[in-house]
């Protein structure tokens, strides 16, 4: 469930605003390529797509008016950090000093995002519950408005700083690189070598996800999501050199993806309904104490409905999907390897 807009507690200087709005609208290159690029110009248009695209909702996030912003801002982050993973054999070195930046800037906006998600199935639950309950509820909302204020201040204060603007500038100047010589692996035909990145990143879902059982720990579910991403955010990637052939087999990750976000953030919810309990504890009253484990009670009995469906979506996505997209990869990817050089698209 993705919550509601709604207005941010903090507005921040409308010139910082103005100036990421600018910045916002510079142009890094092409972001289009063709089904015969080389993997190294399809490198640099996706990494230029999802920098352009974490670059576009910054000026919303710091507005705060659309919680949206924030969560699309981090999901380029996200997205980012997986296309350097992917494409690291064919990006230069200094690329992957980027992953570390992105973490502490989607560890930022994860700060807010968490908390937006929270509130947002707190007030379901408030709806729910008689109004005796309701009003014991009124003083967790208020610890939980506190802790998003400080998250959206540490957010706004991570943006404004030299270390973002220096991150911005440098990855910045690495994807207007004009008239990159490509050579070796960066040079190979993009649908030669798919076929193995994607195939890869399937390997470890299946390596993480055939050890789910009723038993297992949250973190492995959540672990088993995190190689999700990394699959669909690959075939995503790689996409425009299957035009139409990938859909299907992602749609099918979206719903198994849904059902483990669902449970990573109701785990998420019992740690923080457990945290707030032990450290702000003493100025609530038992009613909302009371109140407040209840709802983490909800929370485990939706886990275990989730856990239950998760077999079903798991083998929609493992099973013959796979296999027709696997045969679909191997009948486009040619023959040989073309070994040869060419410039980079500017």
């Amino acid at each position: 469930m993705r919550p509601a807009a709604r207005r941010s507690e903090q507005v921040p200087g409308r010139a910082a605003v103005r100036r990421s709005a600018a910045a916002a609208a510079q142009s890094f290159g092409p972001t289009e390529f063709e089904t015969e690029a080389p993997i190294g110009v399809v490198a640099i248009a996706v990494l230029r797509r999802q920098f352009a695209a974490l670059r576009a909702r910054e000026p919303g996030t710091r507005l705060g008016d659309d919680i949206e912003e924030l969560h699309d801002m981090r999901v380029a982050t996200r997205r980012l950090r997986a296309a350097l993973s992917l494409f690291a054999d064919v990006l230069p070195e200094s690329a992957q000093s980027f992953r570390e930046e992105l973490g502490w800037i989607g560890q930022a906006l994860g700060g807010v995002r968490d908390l937006d998600v929270q509130l947002e199935q707190l007030n379901g639950w408030v709806a729910e519950v008689p109004e005796a309950d309701r009003e014991a509820l009124d003083a967790l909302r208020s610890l939980l408005e506190d802790k998003r204020r400080e998250a959206r201040a540490a957010l706004l204060e991570a943006l404004d700083s030299r270390r973002y603007e220096a991150f911005v500038g440098r990855f910045g100047r690495l994807l207007r690189a004009r008239s990159r010589r490509l050579t070796g692996a960066a040079a190979v035909p993009a649908l030669s070598v798919a076929p193995d990145l994607i195939e890869a990143r399937f390997r470890k879902l299946r390596s993480s996800g055939d050890r789910i059982g009723p038993t297992s720990e949250a973190a492995d579910l959540h672990r088993l999501r995190i190689h999700g991403k990394r699959l669909r955010y690959a075939l995503e990637f790689l996409g425009d050199l299957y035009p139409g052939q990938t859909q299907p087999f992602i749609k099918r990750m979206v719903v198994l993806q849904d059902l483990l976000g669902l449970h990573q953030d109701a785990d998420v919810a019992i740690a923080r309904l457990r945290g707030l309990a032990a450290d702000r504890g003493a100025e609530l009253e038992p009613a909302t104490i009371f109140a407040m484990g209840e709802i983490a009670e909800r929370y485990r009995r939706s886990m275990a409905n989730l856990r239950a469906t998760f077999p079903r979506a798991y083998w929609r996505v493992t099973k013959k999907a796979w296999k027709a997209l696997r045969q679909v990869l191997e009948e486009l990817r040619p023959e040989a390897p073309v070994e040869a050089s060419t410039d980079a698209a500017e």
